[in-house]
């Protein structure tokens, strides 16, 4: 099984942005949201996968 974790920069400043929803889906199914913290989202089995960001 993998991991996965993202990391989103505010290029103004260069520091973590704030107030980002980050949610990562496979055929239309979530699989996880910005609630999520390292380490607490279940093993991914290999496939294709999308992320999203919204601002």
């Amino acid at each position: 099984m993998s991991t996965l974790s993202t990391h989103i920069l505010d290029i103004s400043t260069g520091t973590p942005a704030e107030g980002v929803t980050v949610s990562l889906s496979r055929e239309g199914e979530t699989l996880a949201n910005g609630d999520q913290r390292p380490g607490v989202s279940p093993p991914l089995a290999p496939s294709r996968c999308r992320r999203g960001a919204i601002a």
